[in-house]
């Protein structure tokens, strides 16, 4: 058990509509999951695109789990989904317990990657919605975060719009089960989108410390554009779910022992040494 957790982060390919204020970048991180992660109790390294061998192996080694954040580029051929890919099956193989968690595109990137790469995805709209999980019980109950979730915490989840959801893909029941998923995953929540369509939102695996949700925790408490919708994103029940993620998360990734060599060595990588941008006065989804 480490009492000093330290979380990679993935970056991701910097999208079109960034380019005009980023010229000279190749990738970012939004600030709303270094945010969680710290609200969880922990500290985060980028997890950087475009590195070595001996990078992704150093950053393994070190790291006490890593998450895979949103956004949107491919899942085949960005250098998000090669480091993604690399990092995921450092962890297959390692046969350590080293906690993963993707979130919408990241959620999508690991039953991707565990799919063998096969296409598994449907057209889902829930742009800018928060909705409520429809938990499987049976599932809910074997898996590590149902046991570790309150009655209380169940019942917000389950009856009220607290989930944040930003996406325009997502796996269906029925596919999840026409790909023999349900043999690595459990399917432990489902949700509706706009048309009606019933999509996986939560998922852990059966034999791996991953998790994987279809919404976003982190833009609950930390994203505060005007483009989104505050009244439900950001009420008391909304921002507890969120910490609960949160807390669950940095707590499965104390039982990691990796570390860095050194203090100093930690210090050096940490996103502490990185200069943030604001972007809320560019009008974007992400400040």
């Amino acid at each position: 058990m480490t009492y000093r957790p330290i979380i990679g982060v993935m970056s991701i390919d910097i999208s079109h509509g960034w380019i005009k204020w980023f010229p000279n970048k190749t990738q970012s991180i939004a600030a709303s999951y270094i945010k969680i992660v710290e609200t969880g109790g922990a500290r985060a390294v980028p997890i950087l695109c475009n590195q070595t061998d001996e990078y992704y192996e150093k950053m393994f080694q070190s790291t006490n789990g890593l998450l895979i954040p949103g956004g949107g580029v491919s899942l085949d051929t960005s250098c998000y989904a090669q480091v993604g890919r690399t990092m995921i099956q450092k962890a297959l193989n390692s046969g350590d317990y080293y906690p993963i968690w993707g979130t919408c595109l990241g959620f999508e990137l690991i039953l991707h990657i565990l799919d063998d790469n096969r296409p598994n995805l449907s057209k889902c709209y829930s742009k800018n919605v928060s909705l409520p999980l429809y938990f499987d019980d049976d599932y809910l109950n074997k898996s590590r975060i149902g046991q570790a979730m309150p009655k209380q915490m169940k019942h917000i989840l389950s009856t009220e719009n607290v989930t944040s959801n930003f996406h325009k893909k997502c796996i269906t029941i029925q596919t999840f089960y026409e790909h023999n998923l349900d043999t690595i995953w459990y399917p432990l929540s489902t949700s509706y989108d706009e048309s009606g369509l019933e999509f996986i939102s939560l998922i852990e695996a059966k034999n791996y410390a991953f998790w994987g949700s279809q919404f976003h925790p982190e833009k609950t408490m930390f994203e505060w554009s005007p483009r989104i919708n505050t009244h439900d994103i950001h009420s008391p029940q909304s921002i507890l779910a969120s910490q609960f993620f949160a807390n669950f998360f940095v707590q499965e990734c104390r039982k990691n022992e990796h570390r860095f060599k050194s203090r100093e060595e930690e210090e050096n990588y940490l996103i502490s040494n990185y200069d943030p941008f604001f972007t809320g006065n560019h009008e974007r989804d992400l400040i």
